[in-house]
């Protein structure tokens, strides 16, 4: 088994290496004095004075080994720390020329021999440049007109469209008290008494929707086999050519 200590982690996260000499402060942690700074011997031997016991002596020689240690541990990482500098430097210096060596590289055979031929005219930055176009300023025009054409068209039609919805908002139902009073109005007895409502569903009043062949024979060979439902359908279309020549010579929606 390795004898190396394992990392902790702290808060859910391995720890991060501290980093011994900042940028900011440079080398001063291996200059000269920086460790009697840091590590200052006792007072008694900086005053030149002889240890009173053995035990002192023996503080002070191990003091003194702590501080040579120190100094040392403090240049063995300066001097990794700058060798660790060198080859980043080495080797970001050779990905350079690498890097500039294959963009000035001429073009591989396979490419060369693959790649289709190109006149020099055509190839030329002049040729590049697009020209500008001598009607650009006469199509500018064309195209304005033609926007302010479809603004006027939008705004015409959204005018209208006004005017039906305020056309159409007599007959809009704005509180429950109306709604009430239509439902009491409409859904009564006397009402299938009177004969309006001669069944259950619709259907038996109206017949049935048109389908699908009655709208096909009506567009195609304008015919319908249902001889009443053909005879409203011209009375709708007819109405619905007159209202809308009504529209056009009002200038608006009309009412329904």
């Amino acid at each position: 088994m390795s004898s190396e200590p394992k990392l902790k982690p702290i808060r859910g996260h391995l720890p991060i290496p501290r980093d011994i000499f900042p940028k900011r402060e440079g080398d001063v942690k291996v200059q000269p004095g920086y460790v009697d700074k840091i590590y200052p011997v006792a007072k008694s031997e900086a005053q030149g004075l002889a240890p009173k016991s053995e035990e002192e002596a023996r503080h002070r020689l191990m003091a003194e080994a702590r501080r040579k240690s120190l100094a040392a541990g403090l240049q063995g990482l300066w001097d990794r720390k700058q060798e660790r500098i060198r080859k980043i430097e080495a080797r970001r210096t050779q990905a350079a020329k690498i890097n500039r060596k294959l963009a000035l590289a001429p073009n591989p055979l396979s490419e060369t021999l693959t790649q289709p031929s190109v006149r020099l005219s055509t190839g030329s930055w002049s040729a590049q440049v697009v020209q500008l176009d001598p009607e650009r300023l006469e199509k500018a025009k064309l195209a304005k007109a033609r926007h302010a054409e479809i603004q006027a068209r939008k705004s015409e039609e959204r005018r209208d469209a006004l005017g039906h919805l305020y056309l159409a908002a007599k007959n809009f139902i704005v509180d429950e008290a109306e709604l009430q009073e239509l439902v009491d109005r409409t859904f009564t007895e006397e009402a299938y008494k009177s004969g309006v409502f001669k069944a259950q569903s619709i259907w038996y009043t109206n017949n049935a929707p048109i389908g699908v062949k009655d709208l096909l024979n009506e567009q195609v060979n304008h015919t319908m086999t249902n001889l009443p439902t053909a005879k409203r359908a011209v009375q709708n279309t007819a109405s619905e050519r007159q209202k809308l020549a009504a529209e056009a010579l009002a200038g608006g929606k009309l009412d329904t």
